[in-house]
């Protein structure tokens, strides 16, 4: 595996983790950020919607890597 390649695993896999934790309301910002604020009162929903699909990407992008990384 190239250098190249883990890291695009690894931007992926941080992004989704900064993703899981603005969305799931871990972070300070989350609270106090418009957008989100905006969004739980129009689509109350929506939030936890991309919150799981974070996960799941970051769930997915986990596995591939250790799959590349052992075999």
């Amino acid at each position: 595996m190239n250098t190249a390649t883990l890291l695009n695993y690894l931007i992926i896999m941080v992004v989704c983790a900064y993703g899981i934790a603005f969305f799931g309301g871990y972070l300070k910002q989350a609270k106090t950020s418009p957008a989100l604020v905006w969004v739980k009162n129009k689509y109350s929903k929506a939030p936890k919607i991309l919150e799981c699909i974070f996960i799941f990407v970051f769930a997915y992008k986990t596995a591939e890597l250790l799959k590349n990384l052992l075999f």
